[in-house]
């Protein structure tokens, strides 16, 4: 019997934890992905490492800590366009990385470790060749 090919939700999973690792040095322990519409959204959860973690609990720390992350992704955007355009068919036209603080303020870390990908795709992908939650707004 033939290995089951991967889902394509699967296969985004696995492009961006890979990217993360490299990235980083630290997998996320959990990668969610969701498609709405032409947006796919990628939540990495527990995505810092521990010392980024307690770094992050002020503010100065959070700072570095989002300036460090901010500057990883916009190095490894390229790459990381390129392949995610493979897996879904579809060019990426914008994308962006935010993180938050527990004060609330909109940094671009969340304390928890709690990263989102958002990645605005040049035209929607049908749901018969995505098996991932497809929202219907």
């Amino acid at each position: 019997m033939p290995p089951k090919t991967k889902s394509m939700e699967q296969q985004v999973k696995d492009v961006i934890t890979r990217f993360q690792l490299e990235m980083s040095g630290h997998a996320p322990t959990k990668v969610t992905v969701t498609l709405d519409q032409a947006t796919l959204i990628v939540t990495l959860i527990d995505a810092l490492s521990p010392v980024e973690v307690t770094l992050s609990q002020t503010e100065t720390g959070a700072a570095q800590v989002q300036e460090y992350h901010n500057r990883l992704f916009m190095c490894s955007l390229p790459a990381l366009r390129e392949e995610l355009q493979r897996v879904t068919g579809v060019a990426i036209q914008d994308a962006a990385v935010e993180f938050e603080t527990d004060n609330g303020v909109v940094t671009h870390t969340f304390v928890n470790g709690t990263v989102i990908q958002l990645f605005r795709l040049a035209s929607g992908i049908p749901a018969s060749k995505w098996t991932g939650e497809i929202s219907s707004s």
